[in-house]
């Protein structure tokens, strides 16, 4: 994929989530005016706190507030990139793409509570169910993607790449079950084999995270350093997002994913501003 190409791809997927962002917050503000909302009763709460403290008891619009920082953040980072690192030669930028595909697809997420879809079976349900575990999981395998396949004699092999993880992350979103009876505080329905896909992102992380060690300690490349450190707070972020009930979640959730956003991309910049 040459630059041109790459930066073509993130400028028109800058427009087109820009759309798609502003459709749906167009709907859920024409939802509330019409009394089309209706927040699941008595959720599953993934990481519950019992406490009256506004700031950490459940509030379903802290849940709409943290879809809506992951799929506005889309556009956003896609023109940024487009345009402030068009000569940049970073595979890393492309399997980023993956990730940011994967923050969109926690949209679906705002059909749950729309004209209460929560309480039906419908393919819908089921839809935006699997939407958001294969996000969940392109997620992490992105990022594993950048950091494995990033060097020069890589290029070639690109384009399978992203496809291979598409590809994984489709599977494993079709194949898991469902639980359609059960809707979580974070607008989700719940999924069977619930720890054994905790299990593979965590893994997929500390992979990924070795892998940054691996370049640093064996390869010499300091410059990961400060990926090593951003990796994390990136993930911690977005990982608070998908799961915030509350606005210290959602507020602490956006804090580090800007962080680490800004520190993952920045150094990005730097290390291929000389190559």
């Amino acid at each position: 994929m040459t630059l041109k190409n790459r930066n073509r791809i993130f400028l028109i997927a800058s427009l087109l989530m820009s759309i798609l962002a502003f459709s749906y917050a167009a709907l859920i503000v024409y939802a509330a005016l019409t009394g089309a909302i209706t927040p699941p009763d008595n959720p599953v709460r993934f990481m519950p706190f019992e406490s009256d403290f506004f700031l950490l008891r459940y509030e379903f619009w802290a849940s709409i507030a943290s879809v809506f920082v992951l799929i506005l953040y889309v556009p956003f980072i896609s023109l940024i990139v487009s345009r402030g690192f068009g000569n940049t030669q970073s595979l890393e930028l492309i399997y980023f793409g993956g990730f940011l595909l994967a923050c969109m697809a926690e949209g679906f997420r705002l059909f749950m509570p729309l004209f209460g879809l929560w309480q039906s079976y419908s393919m819908m349900l089921v839809i935006a169910g699997r939407a958001v575990i294969t996000g969940r999981l392109l997620s992490f395998i992105s990022l594993l993607f950048a950091a494995l396949f990033n060097e020069t004699d890589q290029r070639q092999y690109v384009e399978r790449n992203f496809m291979v993880m598409l590809i994984i992350a489709l599977l494993a979103g079709v194949l898991m079950p469902l639980d359609t009876t059960q809707t979580s505080s974070a607008c989700t329905v719940l999924w069977g084999y619930r720890p054994l896909f905790f299990t593979m992102r965590v893994c997929l992380f500390v992979l990924t995270e070795l892998t940054f060690i691996i370049a640093i300690v064996w390869k010499g490349n300091r410059e990961h350093i400060k990926t090593a450190i951003a990796y994390p707070l990136l993930m911690a972020g977005y990982t608070l997002l998908c799961y915030a009930d509350n606005y210290l979640f959602a507020g602490a959730g956006t804090l580090l994913f800007v962080i680490g956003t800004g520190m993952y991309l920045t150094t990005l910049h730097s290390i291929y501003m000389w190559k």
